[in-house]
């Protein structure tokens, strides 16, 4: 579980054993719905269905549908400050748009595995609910101050970030493990194409 998970758990309420395994499978079973079927598969009827349990077991942990959907989409907003800004240590410069790389490569099969959240999911959602659009567009303002933050206001910024979206529109045609995969290969200095060598370049 994530810690941005974790922190707004915390702040709903809930006591120790919301943390138990059945919130574990309950949390990650919504990831993979809406990265595989869209918000609209975000059904507490069935995903209980799909767990064995019932929905009263699954109403344990979340009030209604509108809550676990909410629960869906702040804890990717929040991720940002809370898992990856940490490990960054306030650094900048060109190893720390590195470890950035790394940080956002490693979430790929974990967001497929509905362990994280998942950007392909919150880009499709945003896509069809302009409430989740607008939140969606603020967190990407803050990706991309924190871009700027660690190579300099550089106009090349947001074409480095445009550069992780495609990848991440990519992995809605193919595996998303196929296409961590080749982001690894981006990081790797020996297989820099152009775009992610300028950034490094600015970086230092």
């Amino acid at each position: 579980m994530s810690h941005a998970t974790i922190s707004i758990a915390l702040t709903s309420g809930f006591s120790k054993p919301f943390f138990a395994a059945s919130f574990l499978k309950s949390s990650g079973a919504a990831r993979l719905a809406l990265l595989t079927g869209g918000v609209e598969a975000v059904r507490v009827e069935k995903l209980a269905r799909n767990l064995s349990v019932t929905k009263g077991s699954f109403y344990w942990h979340f009030k209604d549908r509108e809550e676990l959907l909410d629960l869906l989409l702040r804890e990717w907003e929040e991720e940002l400050l809370k898992d990856i800004i940490p490990r960054l240590k306030g650094r900048r410069g060109r190893e720390t748009l590195r470890l950035l790389l790394q940080l956002m490569v490693k979430r790929v099969p974990l967001g497929e595995e509905g362990i994280l959240p998942s950007d392909a999911a919150m880009f499709t959602w945003a896509s069809v609910s302009p409430v989740v659009a607008q939140r969606v567009n603020q967190a990407e303002r803050k990706r991309i101050h924190l871009l700027k933050t660690i190579i300099g206001r550089s106009p090349h910024v947001e074409l480095l970030y445009l550069v992780w979206v495609g990848f991440v529109a990519r992995g809605q045609r193919d595996p998303m493990t196929v296409i961590g995969e080749k982001i690894e290969r981006i990081v790797d200095y020996n297989h820099c194409p152009w775009m992610i060598s300028a950034a490094l370049h600015l970086a230092r």
